[in-house]
């Protein structure tokens, strides 16, 4: 008995090419009304006053380092010489933020 698993598959209905459409006839691709939507309803959904999406997880890294260092909360803060364990191989755009901004 032979099982064939599919290297990918097909899942988007018509709702979904339906929302690209719409979006690329609003002629805004960043921080347009569906964008602002998705923000509020995911905020709302984990309970946080704001959610803010970036368009990769290299940006999320800068931003979160961002944050990090120019909290309001003291004990939260990231200081120059804090220790920050990141994975020994991965992309520059994992600890490049923290060169940025914490040396």
């Amino acid at each position: 008995m032979s099982i064939k698993y599919p290297l990918a598959t097909f899942t988007w209905d018509e709702a979904e090419y339906q929302a690209l459409q719409d979006v690329i006839a609003s002629n805004t691709f960043t921080m347009g009304e569906r964008v602002k939507a998705f923000e509020q309803q995911f905020a709302k959904q984990l309970g946080s006053k704001y959610a803010l999406m970036v368009n990769s997880g290299s940006s999320a890294n800068l931003l979160m380092v961002a944050a990090l260092f120019y909290t309001s909360a003291p004990s939260r803060r990231l200081k120059p010489g804090d220790e920050v364990i990141v994975p020994a191989v991965s992309w520059s755009t994992t600890y490049a933020p923290l060169h940025q901004y914490a040396v």
